[in-house]
Parts: structure tokens; C-alpha cells; sequence
């Protein structure tokens, strides 16, 4: 073949612009530190980039977005449940000093008030935020836990739950109100009596009260807003069996079977494919109702006496199940001169309640009285015992109270936080609240099939206890206070009474200070129950800290997980996409050694052509 200086020619030219080309590449890769530029110069390079830089954009969002914001908000509720139990150990520390009987009513006073005031940080600290969002409120984040003011707003069938152990007593001192040093008739030590009677001392007090054309229809609507129920498990409690489901899995048609003292009972339920709102199945169920929630659980219900209730859980497994007998609030009228206790009841009326409740304690009906004021049920002696010894219901309290309030003061647990409720918007439309428990844990994806819970409901941390118990000290030092108020008035007209009117006054003043060793006997029994309440308080607030802090620790280890998964693929990704610099210069100070070679080269060959040899 022969070869010409244009074919050499060419070839030089081809090869000196092959030598720019590997130039130009290494120049490139020195300036972008990048192995390729577009995916054509290496598609399994490409590909595998792709993959890597998707993996690392996936492990940043987990690590410093979501779980560093689900670390800020385990932190803002470990900081507030510190706050609660730093507030409650505070208050038992009081309550121990405050049942030391040696106390003077000015000493009972300094430490009640102070632990009015923890009280009242104790509800305020469920408040605290994260970002504009309340922790403590479950998916109702822009809600707060309690009312931060005085309001009117009415709620209905707030459904108040309680356990046998719940049952305490209230004890009652009747005839104190009569003793006034400038009464005409003055009261002696037989007047002053103490009826000690069982009670359910409900979460709020000053609930509805009604009126009436007569004092008994008032009497009679006030109560009708009341009910206490009682539940007793079946025989045989039920049971459920799916037998069909829709093809989003939702339980279709169940089979419930229970017995209550006889055979055993079959039920057949179809269930809706979905559920969105509150509804009733107009169909009957071997005589039971068929009810479902917002929640995506059902109720099945009998009435009879008593009724029979069978609750599903949302997959149609058995949520609960028991029988319930329903009372009503004592509506006999005139005797005693009035069926319920209100703001405006006298202390006559008041004390004929206890005086009347306390006369059946042979009795075997099974009754309460009903006082708005302080929010108590005041129960005959049969249904104290029958109310404690109720076994407990698995998944349900075994007393409910259902009850009206639409005033509601500043720091008072709002009803829905914790209890099944109706209510009304601001719009004026209709909403049922399930109590705030069901549906409402917040999970942030913190990694690959990684959820971390981070909210603390209301339940898990507050009760309304706190506050209820320092309304019963309160109410109990405002009583010493006053009769002690009246005494030294006694004490000042001892000073010049004589004849008559001095036995007179001394006889009021026995009785006076037999009703004041009742009251500070009182205080002092309420003291070292709140130790024992604030204990219990204290114990469901370390238990949430606990959890609170097993989740952060959870999130942490995760967080360390992440951390290295997000070194680990960024030098995947670098190992797949960056130079090599080292290499790199090398490469390129070659190839421009090469490039100027293969010009000089060039230009020799270049400068001969056939006309220099003829």
C-alpha cells in the first residue's frame, strides 16, 4: 500500500485531535472532579450514580429533617413532663407538711394556696407548644389542653369513666351555718352533726343547672341531664369470628356469640365497607342495635334491664363486652326539701340531703343525689356497696357518669382532650368527640420502615385530679376560715355578755368549736389523701416520662443508624463519581505531554515533502 504525506498528513491530524480529546477529558475531570459528564461516556457509571444520589437525597431528608424534628419534639415533652413532675413531688412535699395537726389555720392556708398555684402550673404546663402545635392534643394540635380563659361553651353526655377504687367518701357537717354569734337563737353542740357518705366525685363541678315553674321541675330537669351506669360483665363474654370481608379487608359479616346466664347467644352482623362519620344500622340484630363510630369501631346494643353492650373494634374483633344498668339522679321531693344541690341552694337544703342520705344506710335502694355545685353524686349506702365491689371491665371503666357543663373556668381540662363528648363548633355545626384517644398517635417515617411515635396524649399525663382534689381542700380551709372568723365574734361578745345571755353564747361557742375540731379533722384527713392522689398523679406522669424517654432513646439509636448510612452512601457515591486526583493530573500532564509531542512530531514530518528529492 502506499502511503502518501496526505494520508500521513491526515493521520497525524486525526491522532493530534484524539490527543486534545484525552486533554480536554482530564482537563475537565480536574475542573468538575467528576469522573463523567454526560451519561454516554459511562452508562453503568450513570446508573449507578442515579441509584446512590437518590439513596443519599432519601437518608439526608430521614436524618436531618424528620427525625431531627421528631427529636425537637420528644425534647419539648421531656422538658414539660420535667415540669410536671417537678410540680407534682413539689405538691406531695406540701401535702406532708400540711397533715401535721399542730398547723395553724394561717400555716394551712400558706401551704394550700401554694399548692393551688402548682395546680394551676401543673394544667398550664400542658400547654406548651412545639412550633405553633400543642403536644399534648393529639391530632388536635391547634387546640390547647386546657381553657385559657373563662368560657361558655356547652358540652353534652361528657361521659366521666370510674373503677370501684374510684368510690370515696364525702363527709358533710351539717348545722354550721346556723351558728351565728348575733342570732337570737343560738346553736348548741347537739345541733352540729357529721354524715359520712359515699361519693363519686366527678372531673369538673358547677355543671348545668335547669329551672322549672316549681322548685321540683327544676329540681327534676337539673337530674334528667345525669346518669350513672353501672356495668357487669357477661357470663361468657363475647366472642367474634369473621366470616366474610370487603376487598379492602374491612370484616364484612361477624359472628358474635356470648352467653348471660343462659344459652349461648349468635349474633350474625354486617358491617359498612367504610366508615367516616357517626351512624345506625336500621336493620335488627336478634334484638341488638348495630351503631358505628367516626373512629371505625362499633357498638351493639340491647335494651332491657339491663342492657345488654357488645363494642367492636374497627377489625371486628371484640373491644368489650358486658351488661349496664342505668340510674337516675333522686328526684323525691319534698322529702328531702330538694333533690339536687345547687349554687343556690341553702344550707338547710344541703344539709337535709345528707341528713336524709344518710338515714338509708339500712336501706337497700340503690340511689344518689346529685350536687351541681361541687360536682359530686352523693350515693345511698346500697349503692356504695354495690358500686364497690364491681370487678373491673376489660377495655371499659364499670361506672360511667354522663352529665351537661357550659361554664367553664380558666384551666379546666377541655372534655374532649379526655372524654367521649358532643359539642358544637364555632359555625354552629354538630361534632362528637371519641375522648381524644383513639386514632390520635402521631408517627414520624424516620427511616426505611422506621416510624418513631413522638406525641404524649393527654391521658398518658393529666388527670383532673389535681385540680378536684385542691377544690375539696379549698372548699374545706374557706369553711375553717369563716367559722373561725365567727368564733373570734363569739370570743368578742363573751367579753361583756352575763346572766342568760352569756350560757347562751358559751353553749353556741361549744358548738362552735365542736364543728371547728370536725373541719380541721377534715382538712387533715383531705391532706394525707392528696398525698396519696398526687402520688397516683405522679406515678402515670413518670410512667409517661418513661415512655417519652424509651422513644427518644429509640430515635437516637436510629439517628446513629442514619448517620452512618448517610456516610456510608456518600462514599459509595463518591467512590462512583469523583476522581481520582492524584490519577487524574497524571493523566493529564500525559496526555499535554503527548499532545506536544505528537505537534512537534507533526510539524517534522510536515516540513519534507516528494519535491524535496527531485
Amino acid at each position: 500500500m502506499r502511503i502518501t504525506n496526505k494520508i500521513m498528513q491526515n493521520n497525524q491530524m486525526y491522532n493530534i485531535n484524539q490527543n486534545k480529546i484525552k486533554e480536554d477529558k482530564y482537563a475537565t475531570q480536574m475542573a468538575t472532579n467528576k469522573k463523567i459528564n454526560r451519561a454516554s461516556e459511562d452508562p453503568v457509571v450513570a446508573i449507578r450514580a442515579l441509584r446512590l444520589r437518590s439513596n443519599v437525597s432519601e437518608l439526608t431528608q430521614y436524618y436531618e429533617k424528620n427525625s431531627k424534628d421528631a427529636e425537637s419534639w420528644l425534647k419539648v415533652t421531656e422538658d414539660a413532663l420535667s415540669t410536671v413532675t417537678d410540680v407534682l413531688t413539689s405538691s406531695i412535699a406540701l401535702a406532708n407538711k400540711g397533715a401535721n395537726k399542730d398547723l395553724t389555720t394561717t400555716d394551712l392556708s400558706a401551704i394550700i394556696a401554694e399548692m393551688t398555684e402548682l395546680s394551676n402550673e401543673y394544667y398550664a404546663t400542658g400547654n406548651v407548644d412545639y412550633g405553633g402545635r400543642y403536644v399534648f392534643t393529639g391530632y388536635r394540635t391547634d387546640t390547647p389542653l386546657t381553657f385559657t380563659d373563662r368560657t361558655s361553651r356547652a358540652y353534652t353526655g361528657i361521659h366521666d369513666g370510674f373503677n370501684a377504687v374510684d368510690i370515696d367518701e364525702t363527709v358533710h357537717l351539717s348545722g354550721v351555718a346556723n351558728i351565728d354569734p348575733n342570732a337570737a337563737n343560738a346553736m348548741t353542740e347537739d345541733g352540729i352533726t357529721q354524715q359520712t357518705l359515699g361519693r363519686i366525685r366527678l372531673s369538673y363541678a358547677k355543671l348545668d343547672e335547669e329551672t322549672g315553674s316549681t322548685p321540683a321541675d327544676a329540681c327534676q330537669n337539673t337530674a334528667a341531664n345525669v346518669e350513672l351506669t353501672y356495668r357487669e360483665a357477661f357470663d361468657v363474654p363475647a366472642t367474634s369470628n369473621i366470616e366474610e370481608q370487603y376487598a379492602n379487608g374491612n370484616p364484612k359479616k361477624v359472628q358474635i356469640t356470648f352467653s348471660d346466664g343462659g344459652a349461648p347467644t349468635t349474633i350474625e352482623v354486617t358491617l359498612p365497607e367504610v366508615v367516616t362519620e357517626e351512624g345506625d344500622d336500621p336493620n335488627d340484630y336478634n334484638g341488638f342495635t348495630l351503631r358505628w363510630n367516626s373512629d371505625g369501631t362499633f357498638r351493639l346494643k340491647k335494651s332491657g334491664t339491663p342492657d345488654q353492650v357488645i363494642n367492636l373494634a374497627a377489625n371486628g374483633a371484640i373491644y368489650s363486652s358486658y351488661k349496664e344498668t342505668h340510674i337516675q339522679t333522686n328526684t323525691q321531693y319534698p322529702n328531702p326539701a330538694s333533690c339536687v344541690i345547687t349554687s343556690t341552694s341553702t344550707a338547710e337544703q344541703v344539709d337535709d340531703i345528707y341528713q336524709y342520705a344518710a338515714t338509708l344506710s339500712n336501706s337497700t335502694e340503690e340511689t344518689f343525689w346529685l350536687n351541681t355545685d361541687t360536682g359530686e353524686l352523693i350515693l345511698s349506702e346500697a349503692l356504695r356497696k354495690k358500686l364497690t365491689s364491681l370487678p373491673d371491665i376489660v377495655n371499659e371503666s364499670s361506672i360511667m357518669v354522663t352529665f351537661n357543663k357550659s361554664q367553664w373556668d380558666k384551666g379546666d381540662i377541655r372534655p374532649e382532650n379526655l372524654f367521649e363528648c358532643s359539642s358544637t363548633t364555632e359555625t354552629g355545626q354538630p361534632v362528637h368527640y371519641n375522648g381524644g384517644t383513639y386514632g390520635h398517635t402521631m408517627g414520624y417515617d424516620v427511616g426505611y420502615s422506621q416510624v418513631v411515635d413522638v406525641n404524649t396524649l393527654t391521658s398518658d399525663v393529666f388527670t383532673t385530679d389535681v385540680r378536684r382534689s385542691m377544690d375539696d381542700l379549698n372548699e374545706g380551709l374557706k369553711k375553717l376560715e369563716t367559722l373561725e372568723a365567727c368564733m373570734k365574734q363569739l370570743e368578742t361578745n363573751l367579753e361583756t355578755a352575763t346572766g342568760a345571755t352569756l350560757d347562751t353564747m358559751k353553749a353556741e361557742y361549744a358548738a362552735a368549736e365542736k364543728a371547728r375540731t370536725y373541719l380541721r379533722e377534715n382538712i387533715q384527713i383531705q391532706l394525707e389523701h392528696k398525698i396519696t392522689e398526687m402520688q397516683k398523679a405522679l406515678d402515670v406522669a413518670n410512667l409517661a416520662v418513661t415512655e417519652n424517654g424509651t422513644r427518644s432513646r429509640r430515635l437516637e439509636l436510629i439517628q446513629n443508624r442514619l448517620m452512618n448510612q448517610v456516610t456510608t452512601f456518600q462514599t459509595l457515591q463518591s467512590d462512583n463519581e469523583d476522581i481520582d486526583m492524584a490519577e487524574t493530573a497524571t493523566n493529564l500532564t500525559t496526555s499535554q505531554t503527548v499532545y506536544q509531542a505528537a505537534l512537534m512530531a507533526t510539524g517534522k514530518i510536515s516540513q519534507t515533502s516528494l519535491m524535496d528529492y527531485i
